[in-house]
């Protein structure tokens, strides 16, 4: 086996200084090679990143909306509504829902005071509040409408009039109005859900005015859809949870066809004449995506993307057809050498392997070249450059095992007793 190892190396030593200029055309079309596809790659490469750009200079933003697309906030969402929207490839999930604290006691004094409660999953989901307008307890951050415990933050000049401050601890009644049996927007009946003990973890500044909303705390939604949900009415029945909005930012807007195929699979397709109705009742069941302005700037360089693909395949087919019309040249000297060592009984496996390897050593070599110049020239990212190198190696792997596939389709005694 040493041996045969050590036959091998000197073979493919001799084969790569038996004609230096052979050696030297066949390095440097392998660098014209590598250029075509390092130009190929590029391109597709950089229209990726401009389309990733574009989703980040134009978000698109989908929106649970009434049919008529009149209104998207104090809707009627269900829970499989606003499901179907996050279960999706999005990202920024932001969602509300109003309750009703009816206070019992603070901090273990009575207190029969009652808050408007904005549920919700995230500070930006509420119109006129910022982040910098809250204050926490320790421990506590803008998180805390994540929390899936009973914690709430307090306005202060609610917090005030109650003596309500830090880390107090609320019991109150938690209830939601019932939207089985009046329109939304209009003043239906309480039904009480719980009954817990509520921490209140920061206060915060208004910038609500009461025609506005006038609410005096907000909460987790997650929390308090729970606790909804695990509640029964007067009758026994389940009491079901609803938002009051829901919106997400799509994570790849190129993917926008198969978001809307996912979302209509759920039942939620978008505004359209056909299904235009009557949306007194405010019911928030259908789908609005704002990618108007994406489509229009995003379309050409989706098309210029769809155009490289498919031409992928094509591609590399001429590349790989060159490497093996390219080898099978230059080797063609070397069937009478092939020939006399199939003679002597050497397996055909062995008499491929010295050329098989001495041409990857050189196709590699020009595509070092090749890539150390355009490195030089333009610059060239490493991952990129390690894609154009693997890509290269396997097409001229599969081009030269053609190409020995073909050159080795010959008679060994006719080549032998053939007299030029």
């Amino acid at each position: 086996m040493e041996v045969t190892k050590m036959l091998l190396l000197l073979e493919i030593k001799r084969n790569l200084l038996r004609t230096p200029a052979r050696t030297l055309i066949t390095a440097c079309l392998a660098a014209l090679l590598v250029c075509s596809i390092a130009f190929y790659l590029r391109n597709i490469q950089v229209t990726q990143q401009a389309l990733d750009e574009l989703s980040v200079q134009m978000p698109v933003q989908a929106r649970i909306i009434t049919p008529d697309g009149s209104a998207h906030r104090n809707l009627r969402i269900s829970t499989e509504t606003f499901d179907a929207l996050a279960a999706q490839d999005v990202r920024d999930v932001l969602c509300t829902s109003a309750f009703s604290f009816s206070l019992q006691s603070v901090d273990g004094k009575p207190d029969g005071g009652a808050m408007h409660v904005h549920a919700a999953n995230a500070i930006s989901a509420m119109d006129s509040l910022e982040p910098e307008g809250f204050t926490y307890l320790d421990g506590w951050d803008e998180g805390f409408l994540l929390a899936d415990s009973p914690v709430c933050a307090v306005e202060s000049s609610f917090a005030k009039e109650h003596g309500i401050e830090l880390g107090s601890d609320i019991i109150a009644d938690v209830c939601v109005i019932s939207r089985e049996e009046s329109d939304v927007g209009e003043a239906g009946k309480l039904i009480e859900v719980a009954s817990p003990h509520i921490t209140v973890v920061a206060l915060y500044e208004a910038q609500y005015t009461k025609m506005q909303g006038g609410w005096n705390a907000c909460a987790p939604i997650g929390w308090l859809r729970s606790v909804t949900e695990a509640a029964t009415d007067s009758e026994g029945k389940p009491v079901k949870f609803y938002y009051d909005s829901a919106s997400a930012y799509i994570k790849s807007p190129r993917e926008l066809n198969k978001f809307k195929a996912g979302m209509n699979e759920r039942g939620i397709y978008e505004m359209s004449p056909i299904r235009r109705r009557d949306s007194s009742l405010l019911i928030g069941d259908t789908l609005s995506v704002d990618d108007e302005m994406y489509i229009k700037n995003s379309s050409e360089l989706i098309e210029n993307l769809a155009t490289y693909s498919s031409f992928q395949l094509p591609f590399f087919g001429v590349v790989v057809t060159i490497i093996a019309l390219i080898t099978f040249l230059s080797l063609r000297s070397y069937r009478r050498d092939i020939a006399i060592a199939s003679s002597l009984g050497r397996q055909k496996l062995l008499n491929a392997a010295a050329p098989f390897f001495s041409t990857l050593i050189v196709q590699a070599l020009g595509c070092f070249l090749a890539l150390s110049v355009i490195g030089l020239i333009v610059g060239m990212a490493p991952t990129l450059a390690g894609t154009i190198m693997c890509t290269f190696m396997l097409c001229a792997a599969t081009g030269t095992a053609l190409a020995l596939l073909f050159l080795f389709r010959f008679d060994t005694l006719a080549l032998l007793t053939k007299t030029d």
